[in-house]
């Protein structure tokens, strides 16, 4: 019969090829772009699975169980701290936000007070500096009126504030569901995607990968571990010295942990302000001199933790300007909220390595066969919060 017979394979052109993987990523951003409400379950459900994807394999070669049990086995010991964390320290946490938030406007009212009474005492005159007359008079107005605000936004809007609880409920089961099929199927998609890359290009792309993947993997487990630590330090330390909701404040503290720069400074002027104005204070002190023993015990912390526990705990510095990470920083959090602030900086580390190797492309410069570890900077300029490569 005519006709039959072996016919020869569609092949495209270059042009089609390029015009095939611009609509189609064209396509992917538009999809993404229309879905963003209900990808941060599977956004953290891909963090976590990076995270713990290390914890798993190990425990696949020791145990010599199958992946799909030990995920399993995971689940049963997590749903096992989260069944005792509900009935132990969510109840304590829920009543030290609660009293926090009703403490908030009278903290914020008491700070006025005491900035209304610097301001008649000791800014009555002006400051010259290089020239230049500064009025502190209207430094504080400023500061007053921002304040003001502060609070009459605390008081109409956070405290009364009402969540959906059965939207958090329904994205928190999404999560877990996601991340168990991404932890089970992990080692699959590991092997998938090399495939992606045209076999040619393959060792290359393998080698820019694990670059990337040694910075985002030592920096996110790098700060977990480090926001994991420091609250627990700043706990015992805040409660040790009485200081009302420690256990709040402390998880406070450990979170901010991820803003470098700024984080440990406001987390610190948490726990002084609730300090300078809480009615009781331990042994006989003030609340002068227990504000001053938090600003103490914080310093000391600090210390501590960039003398000790960030250089053996995270490792050595993602090599970025302070600049470029207080930007990744904002950025990270004006697209993606809290999200954003925890990929920001590592994220902006991989980039910087596509984009060393994409400019050694353009100028036909052989990239360097492996990033040397930076140094860590001086203290005026230092971010813990910025971990990188293991050496």
């Amino acid at each position: 019969m005519e006709g039959q017979g072996v016919s020869a394979p569609v092949r495209f052109s270059r042009q089609a090829k390029i015009i095939i993987l611009a609509v189609g990523l064209a396509l992917t951003i538009w999809l993404l772009a229309r879905v963003g409400r209900i990808l941060g379950p599977f956004v953290w459900a891909a963090i976590t699975a990076y995270v713990l994807s290390p914890i798993v394999d190990w425990l696949e070669a020791r145990l010599r169980l199958r992946r799909i049990w030990i995920v399993t086995l995971l689940y049963l010991v997590g749903l096992a701290a989260v069944a005792w964390a509900l009935t132990a320290l969510v109840p304590l946490l829920i009543a030290q936000a609660k009293g926090l938030a009703a403490a908030t406007p009278q903290i914020l009212t008491n700070l006025m007070d005491r900035l209304a009474f610097v301001n008649e005492t000791l800014l009555a005159q002006q400051i010259q500096v290089y020239g230049l007359t500064i009025d502190p008079q209207v430094l504080v107005n400023e500061i007053m009126r921002n304040l003001q605000n502060l609070v009459t936004y605390v008081t109409s809007h956070a405290i009364p504030a009402v969540f959906n609880v059965i939207e958090g409920v329904g994205q928190a089961v999404l999560f877990l569901i996601a991340t168990f099929y991404l932890l089970r199927a992990w080692p699959n998609l590991a092997a998938f995607l090399p495939r992606l890359v045209p076999r040619a290009q393959r060792s290359e792309f393998l080698s820019l990968a694990g670059a990337i993947d040694r910075v985002m993997g030592a920096y996110i487990r790098g700060q977990l571990l480090l926001i994991l630590v420091m609250a627990a330090a700043h706990f015992v330390t805040l409660s040790i010295l009485q200081v009302q909701y420690a256990l709040i404040v402390a998880l406070i503290s450990g979170v901010l942990e991820v803003v470098p720069f700024f984080g440990p400074l406001m987390a610190g002027g948490v726990a002084v302000s609730i300090a300078l104005f809480q009615p009781n204070t331990p042994f006989g002190w003030s609340n002068l001199t227990l504000a001053l023993v938090v600003v103490v015990s914080y310093t000391v912390l600090r210390q501590i933790e960039d003398q000790l526990v960030v250089p053996n705990l995270v490792g050595p510095i993602v090599d970025l300007h302070p600049l470029l990470v207080l930007f990744a920083l904002f950025a990270g959090g004006q697209l993606a909220g809290f999200t954003g602030l925890v990929v920001a900086v590592p994220t902006a580390a991989a980039l910087k390595i596509v984009v060393l190797y994409l400019y050694g492309k353009i100028w036909d410069e052989q990239p360097a066969a492996e990033p040397a570890p930076a140094t860590r900077p001086s203290p005026a300029t230092d971010s813990h919060a910025t971990p990188g490569e293991q050496p």
